[in-house]
């Protein structure tokens, strides 16, 4: 039987692939909702917060969705 993680650390590009609805999403939801179920903490690092967020603004502004925000 696997151990119970203490904490798991998401990257940006987990993040990327669920905000896209990539073929990892289903995989990168799962995680997410196993943690909150397990009530095992999600981290990210400063570095991929703001990389993803730098990527949300550009794929937003792309959208023509930045005049809602």
């Amino acid at each position: 039987m696997p151990r119970k993680p203490k904490a798991i650390v998401l990257d940006s590009w987990a993040i990327m692939a669920y905000w896209e609805d990539e073929p990892a999403a289903e995989q990168v939801a799962d995680i997410i909702t196993n943690a909150h179920e397990e009530d095992v903490p999600l981290f990210m690092s400063v570095v991929n917060v703001a990389r993803f967020g730098t990527y949300s603004h550009r794929s937003l502004r792309g959208r023509g969705e930045q005049e809602h925000l």
